[in-house]
């Protein structure tokens, strides 16, 4: 999923990235979608993780569901994977959230890239994991 489909999902909606793509963790149904039943969702989550080569957080909205997985994923071996992807604006809302509890994924070695410029990064990211 690039940057052209992430614009057609809600902002804060985490996105796991594949080699062969991406695996929406929340949004509208569709075929690619690993939406769960209510309670399942953070175990879906964890296990996408644990597998994915990467994982896209659209920052640009922040919710309680995105501040968890955000958490989450700094407590684990995850931060490593992790791309937050914020508005061209600047607009990040989840990660100011979190930094406005004390949280701070950026200082931790977060990556960062705005929309517009989520393609190139995933595809860096890619060619850098295929070798």
């Amino acid at each position: 999923m690039l940057a052209e489909d992430m614009r057609e999902h809600a902002p804060g909606v985490s996105k796991a990235m594949s080699i062969s793509g991406a695996v929406a963790l929340q949004g509208a149904p569709r075929d690619d979608s690993l939406r769960t039943r209510p309670g399942y969702w953070r175990r879906s989550v964890r296990e996408v993780a644990r597998f994915a080569a990467w994982i896209v957080v659209d920052t640009r909205e922040g919710s309680p569901f995105v501040d968890a997985e955000i958490i989450w994923l700094m407590q684990g071996e995850y931060l490593r994977k992790v791309l937050f992807v914020i508005g061209d604006d600047g607009e990040q809302d989840a990660l100011d959230n979190l930094r406005a509890a004390g949280i701070d994924p950026i200082a931790r070695g977060a990556r960062v890239v705005t929309l517009t410029a989520m393609d190139a990064e995933i595809f860096a990211l890619r060619d850098a994991y295929a070798n």
